[in-house]
């Protein structure tokens, strides 16, 4: 008897997803780097493949309308027992980047660079809905990869072949160190990270001193 409920299913999904407009998208980035220690590059991925034509016209799609394509995904097996576990980009390497490097003003969109524009984003238009799994073992997240990629022409035999291959070898994923971690998100590389981490770093020296000006605070209400 052939019933559709005997039809071999997908990789469960991520559970947990938010939207992350362009306009906080490199803070959020730089969090996730440094805070989680997002590995953006990890071996199933391919390289870095779109050139600033498809970025471009990724870019103009999106801010035109396009509702299409703002899925990206990660992997963090205790995403929701405290974020234990390594934080992995599983899907949406180009796309993450192509936005990266636009804010980055590396090519026009439109004919203008990001900074020549004067306004914001649309903050419902221009965003990523950034989503987190939590498979816990390595081969589910392999297995993922190949669910959201083998379906189209996107990715060729051999990029889906390789990481069939990982699983078949029943490969055991090896975090980068931290070094690695820095050097292949470009945190480096890119003035508008550079810009992101130095906001942040503001903002914790503000945290500090808020915190000490409490604590001065609380001391001279007790003695009151």
């Amino acid at each position: 008897m052939t019933r559709y409920q005997d039809i071999p299913q997908f990789t469960k999904n991520a559970t947990y997803a938010i939207d992350v407009s362009w306009n906080y998208l490199s803070v959020h980035y730089i969090n996730s780097i440094l805070d989680y220690k997002l590995d953006v590059n990890p071996e199933f991925q391919r390289g870095y493949i779109w050139t600033h034509q498809q970025k471009e016209k990724y870019i103009e799609f999106i801010l035109k309308g396009g509702s299409s394509g703002r899925n990206i995904y990660f992997n963090c097996p205790g995403w929701h027992n405290g974020k234990i576990g390594q934080y992995i980009l599983v899907d949406g390497k180009q796309r993450l980047d192509a936005v990266l490097s636009y804010l980055n003003n590396e090519f026009t969109v439109f004919g203008k660079y990001h900074n020549e524009y004067t306004d914001g984003f649309n903050l419902t238009q221009a965003s990523f809905k950034w989503h987190v799994n939590d498979l816990t073992t390595y081969k589910e997240v392999l297995q993922w990869y190949i669910d959201l990629n083998d379906g189209g022409t996107i990715h060729t035999d051999i990029e889906i072949n390789k990481v069939k291959q990982l699983i078949e070898n029943n490969s055991i994923y090896i975090p980068p160190i931290h070094e690695i971690i820095i050097q292949q998100s470009f945190i480096n590389d890119k003035d508008i990270l550079k810009e992101a981490i130095y906001k942040r770093e503001i903002l914790n020296n503000k945290s500090i001193e808020n915190y000490k000006k409490s604590l001065t605070n609380n001391k001279k209400t007790k003695k009151r």
